[in-house]
Formats: structure tokens, C-alpha cells, sequence
């Protein structure tokens, strides 16, 4: 060994070795504390993302619920309409069955046979008073032109016209 090499100096050594050292150490703790509090974050942000979802799943169920009974609601006054449309239909059988029982009546007081084969020429040439009243019954647009005689029966006839509108 040459005398020129000196030794390194055992202080210079010792504090140069423990400053980086604790440099090292300082560095790696913070990159270990700014880690540890994104972890923190990312937490909480999952946490509140799963809070989230289960409103979220919770609303569409009660979404589901609610579509179910309002399906159940339009079914129900579905059928409720076509049964009221059927007895509509039934009331305006009746109806019919009620005037041509009130026509034969008439017919029969004026003198007309039942039949109808006969007209009754005192009364203003009304064609409808020829006993058949078929036509009248049948044709929803002449039920508001009955008649004065009919007036009521045209009424109920209006009435039963604007309920089935209405259904």
C-alpha cells in the first residue's frame, strides 16, 4: 500500500452514511403517509359509491313496485270499462225492447195493426210511423231525432250515447 491513500476518514464516513440514511428514511415515510391517505380517500369514495348504489337499487325496486300496481290499476279499470261498456249494451237492449213494447202499444191505440201493414195518414206523413221502427232503433245517428212523442226515450237514448262516449 502506497502512503499517498489515506484512509477515509471514519467520521466523515459515519455522518455522511446515517444523513442519507435518515434522508432516505424521511422520504420513504412520506411517500408512505401520502399513500396511506389516498388508501384513506379511495375508501371513502368506495364507500360512499356503495351507499350510492344500494339507494340506487332500493329506488328501483320501489320503482318496480310502483309500475307493478299502477299495471294492476290499468288492468282493473280495463275490465272494469268493458264490463260497463257490456251493461251499457244491456241497458240499451232494453231500451230498444221497452220502445218497441211502448210502439206496439201506440200503434195499437192509434188502430194501426200490430203488424204494421197499415199507416195511420193523420199523423203529418212521419214515415216512422209506419211500424217499423227498426231503422230508428239501429242507427246511432238518428237517436237524437226521434219523435216528439219519444222525447224521454231520446234523452236516455242522448244519455246513454254520451256515457258510451265517456267509456
Amino acid at each position: 500500500m502506497s502512503d499517498d491513500a489515506t484512509p477515509p476518514d471514519d467520521d466523515q464516513s459515519d455522518t455522511a452514511g446515517p444523513q442519507s440514511t435518515e434522508r432516505g428514511l424521511t422520504s420513504v415515510e412520506h411517500s408512505l403517509a401520502e399513500l396511506e391517505r389516498r388508501v384513506a380517500e379511495l375508501e371513502d369514495a368506495h364507500s360512499e359509491t356503495e351507499s350510492r348504489l344500494l339507494e340506487l337499487e332500493a329506488a328501483t325496486r320501489a320503482l318496480r313496485g310502483y309500475v307493478g300496481g299502477v299495471r294492476s290499476a290499468d288492468d282493473a279499470a280495463e275490465r272494469r270499462a268493458e264490463a260497463a261498456l257490456a251493461g251499457l249494451d244491456r241497458l240499451e237492449a232494453t231500451v230498444d225492447r221497452l220502445q218497441s213494447v211502448v210502439d206496439e202499444r201506440r200503434r195499437a191505440a192509434d188502430g194501426v195493426p200490430a203488424d204494421g201493414g197499415g199507416r195511420d195518414d193523420s199523423h203529418d206523413g212521419d214515415d216512422n210511423r209506419d211500424g217499423d221502427d227498426s231503422h230508428n232503433r239501429n242507427d246511432s245517428h238518428s237517436r237524437g231525432r226521434q219523435e216528439p212523442a219519444d222525447e224521454g226515450n231520446s234523452e236516455l237514448r242522448v244519455f246513454l250515447d254520451r256515457l258510451r262516449e265517456g267509456l
